[in-house]
């Protein structure tokens, strides 16, 4: 199993934004005609979370974004997403997640 990198990212209204992605991939940028994934901005450069502690990250979460295989399919796994929303650049699955509370 891959390890999960997750940042957390804090609005100015004390909302809270995370940014998961696959290890492996993490520090690479992936194109597909006008689309890009930029895994190498600081904005994906978090740490390895455990499963219990991203799970409370992410119902904390009012929007979460996420790249690669682990991470895509964990959130699906765990209900915050569905298979139809992944959109996938050059092979790389990721998915923008809004959470209404």
């Amino acid at each position: 199993m891959r390890k999960i990198i997750v940042k957390k990212h804090t609005t100015d209204d004390g909302r809270v934004l995370l940014a998961m992605c696959d290890e492996d991939i993490l520090g690479e940028t992936f194109e597909e005609g006008e689309a890009v994934l930029d895994l190498a901005s600081d904005f994906y450069k978090g740490e390895a979370v455990e499963e219990e502690e991203r799970s409370s990250m992410a119902e904390d979460a009012y929007l979460i974004n996420a790249a690669g295989k682990e991470s895509v399919g964990w959130l699906i796994g765990k209900g915050f997403a569905e298979e139809e929303n992944i959109i996938t650049i050059q092979g790389v699955p990721n998915i923008q997640i809004l959470i209404e509370k």
